[in-house]
């Protein structure tokens, strides 16, 4: 049996987390991003795991349960404090913080974006070319893609050598 408290110094006890609040109830962060909480009763906590860490938990004891809907399918687990045991509880929430220090803070995803933004800027590109140039990824051609260079920059305009015509539709 855990309690909310035991719960807390748990998660606060790792390296660099920090306590704030999300829909008026208990969240535990790590590099700015929540990998554990408290819900509003205090009877249950939420470590974001991995869905093969998941499943893990899950066969390992019966204190943990999957999360509903997405985010339950995307690693959300729940965790009944009454029943679980402090030792899986505390395995849960460190592979869960380290989940949480192994991402990209949004600074530097920001940071790499725009970055990618001003090279692509620079060489004419689009912004969806910056997004690739950031990702460092070459740009691939869409399926079914079969304008050349050439005819996507007459697009609209009428072809050496012959009269414009007249537009459908419209009144004139």
């Amino acid at each position: 049996m855990l309690t909310a408290d035991q719960f807390r110094s748990l998660a606060l006890a790792l390296p660099g987390a920090a306590e704030g609040e999300h829909m008026n109830h208990p969240d535990f962060r790590a590099n700015g991003r929540v990998f554990a909480s408290l819900d509003a009763t205090k009877t249950r906590g939420m470590a974001v795991l991995t869905p093969v860490q998941q499943r893990r938990m899950l066969q390992a004891s019966s204190a943990f349960a999957a999360a509903k809907g997405a985010w339950g399918r995307q690693g959300c687990t729940m965790i009944d404090l009454a029943t679980a045991l402090g030792d899986m509880v505390r395995a849960a929430l460190t592979s869960a913080w380290e989940n949480a220090m192994a991402q990209e803070t949004k600074a530097t995803r920001k940071a790499s974006a725009t970055r990618g933004r001003a090279v692509a800027k620079a060489q004419g590109g689009s912004k969806i070319a910056a997004e690739k140039i950031a990702a460092k990824k070459p740009l691939a051609k869409k399926p079914g893609a079969k304008r050349t260079a050439a005819k996507q920059s007459t697009k609209g305009k009428p072809a050496a050598g012959k009269p414009a015509g007249r537009k459908r539709g419209g009144a004139g």
